[in-house]
């Protein structure tokens, strides 16, 4: 009796065995498509041991292989030139006012050309023609726009007049 109960866990083991194949064999097989960012797992296959069981051992799932990055950046830098004025066009001239002073201080245009102030100032500030040939009022939050289509081809100092000493020049050719 004792030679026939290691004879039938053999039989029962081969079996099972067989079985376990029988039930895998039985799925359709498909051809795994390789491609970079996966690699290919192999099905888990029965591990018979010397103990009168059958354990599998189940294969870890496929791990994305991440793509190469570089360490390189390109800095792409956008040169914009500066227009060249195509006689008779309008141009436009900022004047910025700030720390109680114009700039640039001293512009020259042609006739028919905007300037534009702009007051960055937290006081109030004028533009103000010493001659009397413009005055901008008040300019705060509003920017201030001249337009020299009227104006003489000359030179002409300006000022603020809430702040004397803040002066600048305007020449028209």
């Amino acid at each position: 009796m004792n030679k026939i109960l290691p004879l039938s866990l053999i039989v029962l083991v081969v079996l099972v065995g067989v079985g376990l194949y029988l039930k895998t064999a039985s799925r359709p097989v498909t051809t795994p498509t390789e491609s970079p960012e996966t690699s290919i797992s192999p099905v888990a296959l029965p591990v018979v041991s010397q103990s009168p069981h059958i354990t599998t051992k189940p294969f870890p799932s496929p791990t994305p292989t991440p793509k190469a990055t570089s360490s390189i950046q390109v800095i792409q830098r956008q040169v914009t030139p500066t227009p060249t004025p195509v006689p008779g066009e309008i141009q436009t001239h900022q004047v910025t006012i700030q720390n109680f002073t114009f700039s640039p201080s001293n512009l020259t245009v042609h006739k028919g050309d905007m300037v534009i102030f702009t007051n960055k100032d937290s006081s109030p500030h004028t533009a103000t023609d010493i001659g009397g040939a413009w005055d901008s009022g008040s300019i705060s939050s509003q920017p201030f726009t001249l337009d020299t289509a009227n104006l003489q081809s000359k030179t002409y100092s300006y000022k603020c007049s809430f702040h004397p000493s803040m002066t600048g020049t305007l020449k028209v050719e």
